[in-house]
């Protein structure tokens, strides 16, 4: 039987997986505004935050890259420090003052670190 420690390093997410999952979080951000009615300030904020995403995403070396240049651990970083400005983000007046926005905007955080942790940030073969 496999110890915790053991299981605890299996890390179920591939690069290539993780490169699809950023993709769908950056047209999930881009759409919780139309979803939730937001206002346009929050609207502009949430498009600006999916472009970022998306080029990012569209430019580590993953299996769905456009054009490769960023290493998967520097993308790692910057999936941090994105996620701690979600987090931040949850206190800005468009989003924490309308539930649905809020609701939505907390469970990307939930999908996003749980995508982090979960994925296999030093198989170079993922």
């Amino acid at each position: 039987m496999e110890t915790l420690a053991k299981l605890a390093d299996k890390k179920p997410i591939s690069k290539g997986t993780h490169g699809l999952i950023d993709y769908g979080f950056a047209l999930s951000l881009a759409a919780i505004p139309m979803l939730t009615g937001a206002d346009r300030k929050t609207t502009n904020l949430y498009r600006m935050l999916a472009g970022q995403v998306f080029l990012y995403s569209a430019l580590t070396k993953q299996p769905y890259a456009i054009k490769p240049l960023l290493s998967f651990l520097m993308h790692r970083k910057i999936d941090v420090v994105n996620l701690c400005g979600l987090a931040l983000f949850s206190a800005y007046k468009g989003v924490a003052k309308r539930k649905p926005t809020l609701a939505a905007h907390l469970g990307l955080i939930a999908l996003g670190v749980t995508t982090v942790l979960l994925t296999d940030w030093k198989n170079k073969n993922s």
